[in-house]
C-alpha cells in the first residue's frame, strides 16, 4: 500500500485499486474539477464503502452534488476565505 498520495492518475480505478483505497481509512480529492472530483469519489466508495472521503469543490453548487456523490465532507475554499472575514 502506498500511504504518502497518490502519484497517479486518480480517474482511473486502477490506480485508487494501486493505492490501496479499498483498505484505506480516509482520501482527500482535490483535482482541479468538480467532475473529475466527483468521479474519483464514486470511484473510490465503490472501492471501499466504509473510506471516508472529504472532496474539493469549487464553488458552492457543486458542494451539494460531491456529498450526494458519496463524500463525507465538501471543502470550498470560496467559503472558507468568506468564513475567514466573518
Amino acid at each position: 500500500m502506498y500511504g504518502g498520495g497518490v502519484a497517479w492518475n486518480a480517474l482511473l480505478i486502477g490506480s485508487l485499486i494501486t493505492a490501496g483505497v479499498a483498505q484505506a481509512r480516509g482520501l482527500a480529492t482535490a483535482l482541479s474539477g468538480d467532475a473529475d472530483n466527483a468521479l474519483v469519489v464514486i470511484s473510490a466508495k465503490g472501492l471501499n464503502p466504509r473510506l471516508q472521503v472529504v472532496a474539493r469543490a469549487s464553488n458552492r453548487e457543486t458542494e451539494e452534488k460531491l456529498l450526494r456523490a458519496g463524500a463525507d465532507r465538501v471543502v470550498n475554499r470560496i467559503r472558507s476565505v468568506d468564513s475567514v472575514w466573518l
